[in-house]
């Protein structure tokens, strides 16, 4: 969402900037999903530290 708000910012071009705008918030709205589903699935599942640590290294090495 931040590059595309630097990107809005830098330019000059009406039509680049409203692009971008709308395009930084559609990311933080999915990032706002993202972490509100997190949130709710780590108070269910509770799963330990090294389980989170193989599915982000699982996700790196996608």
């Amino acid at each position: 969402s931040s590059y595309y708000g630097s990107m809005g910012q830098a330019t000059q071009e009406p039509v680049l900037q409203e692009i971008c705008k709308r395009i930084a918030a559609d990311e933080l709205r999915h990032y706002k999903m993202f972490y509100a589903n997190m949130k709710r699935y780590l108070e269910i599942e509770h799963p330990s530290k090294l389980k989170r640590l193989r599915v982000a290294m699982g996700r790196v090495l996608e």
